[in-house]
């Protein structure tokens, strides 16, 4: 079988690549978005406890979104659902500080933002549900770059929020103009990383590469192999390649019609996905019981402004989970029994945030808790990318799709659970 990298297509400009980048940043830009601006949030809504309800009402709608998507998924083409909901998920992204600054009454400005980030959190779980879809079904390692990208979201978002508080600079004074000034930079930043990523998922039915990709996957799937009178065929794709979005919507489609049901999908790939899956659960669980919650009580003792406060915890986690990403793509050192290993190892980590929360002297120190922040954003990234790369590598050729699917479903099962125990028990030790 010829291997894909020795067959001399080139991805051109890597513009495939650059396309599931894209979707991995977009994918996790609604969660970034907010998490980073909790501080011009809680100037809107300062009665309401938002660091530890903006979990929930981010990842439970995720969580249902996805799971209706593993039912429904044969009605919603992957790259036309993917397009649509990444319009609709910048519109909302634009209004959302629009009447949260403009909305005169306190109970009315926290039902809207309520909504719309349930709103914005439902169509994005569809998007991403069918982004890793899309990714599952292409040979290489694309589940790998759209996580990465999922890491890089929170880098970016970062930046842009450290440029919008230079800009803009903030005080502790919930009447300072400058927190909605820079909410309207931050956010516009985020709504043009949407727009490229729209570009990119309406070029990507065009381009040759994508193409060679499909096709290649499809004569994978239906024969387990590629002979070499096939090799000539798929040699021959840059001459005459499905060059029209209809063609590659069909073969997005096809891998999940070929099964009769879902239930029976998943009763075949269960057992390959116990250790994986349930693993990528509690790795999440683990994460959003202190994240942004836990780790965002007591603060840091040098910074002094809230801003700048939340702003570096966030950038923290984030970049550490971008490097750990990243580096799972070239070093997948894990198989699924060492990753749950890990993972239950991790516990320890989750626990040093409770003390420093509750101000255990050793635990609460600065330098302590940095170095917490670094380990448990590192540890998300890379465990979780192991698990996923894992079990889509390992699934059969007509199983990656669903594989991916599922993967993800598990994954927003664990950040679901994790923030309803952060939102509804773990918050009220703080009180």
């Amino acid at each position: 079988m010829l291997k894909l990298e020795e067959s001399g297509m080139k991805d051109n400009y890597k513009l495939v690549y650059f396309t599931f980048l894209f979707l991995g940043i977009a994918i996790l830009l609604p969660w970034n978005s907010l998490i980073m601006a909790l501080d011009y949030f809680h100037t809107r809504v300062p009665d309401r406890d938002i660091n530890f309800v903006v979990s929930i009402l981010s990842n439970v709608p995720l969580f249902f979104s996805n799971i209706l998507m593993i039912v429904f998924s044969k009605y919603f083409p992957n790259i036309k659902t993917v397009t649509v909901t990444l319009f609709i998920i910048m519109v909302m992204t634009v209004a959302l500080p629009v009447f949260s600054q403009y909305v005169a009454s306190e109970s009315l400005r926290w039902a809207l933002i309520f909504l719309t980030i349930i709103l914005i959190s439902f169509i994005n779980g569809v998007m991403q549900s069918c982004a890793y879809g899309l990714a599952g079904t292409l040979p290489g390692s694309y589940i790998a770059t759209l996580s990465t990208g999922c890491a890089l979201s929170g880098f970016i978002i970062a930046i842009a929020r450290a440029f919008s508080l230079i800009v803009f600079p903030t005080d502790n004074s919930l009447e300072n103009s400058n927190y909605f000034k820079g909410a309207v930079l931050y956010f516009s930043i985020g709504v043009l990383m949407l727009v490229i990523a729209i570009i990119l998922i309406i070029m990507l039915p065009r381009l040759e590469y994508y193409d060679y990709l499909t096709t290649w996957t499809a004569k994978s799937t239906t024969s387990g192999s590629v002979n070499s009178d096939e090799e000539d065929d798929l040699a021959l794709v840059q001459d005459n390649h499905f060059s029209d979005t209809s063609n590659s919507e069909t073969t997005d489609e096809s891998l999940d019609v070929r099964d009769a049901s879902t239930l029976e999908k998943f009763l075949r790939i269960h057992k390959e996905l116990i250790l994986p899956g349930y693993g990528l659960i509690l790795v999440y669980i683990q994460t959003f019981l202190v994240f942004p919650g836990v780790m965002l009580v007591g603060g840091l003792g040098f910074i002094h402004n809230v801003s700048w406060e939340v702003w570096l915890i966030i950038s923290l986690y984030n970049l550490a989970d971008t490097i750990s990403r990243y580096a799972s793509e070239y070093f997948t050192i894990l198989n699924a029994k060492t990753a749950l290993v890990t993972t239950i190892v991790r516990f320890a980590s989750v626990g040093a945030f409770f003390l420093a929360a509750y101000d255990i002297t050793f635990f609460r120190n600065d330098y302590v808790k940095i170095v917490n922040i670094v380990i448990i954003g590192f540890s998300n990234g890379y465990i979780s990318n192991c698990q996923i790369i894992h079990a889509v590598k390992n699934a059969k050729d007509q199983d990656k799709e669903i594989t991916s699917k599922f993967m993800v479903v598990f994954l927003v099962l664990g950040i679901a659970l994790g923030s309803i125990a952060s939102s509804f028990g773990i918050s009220k030790l703080f009180d």
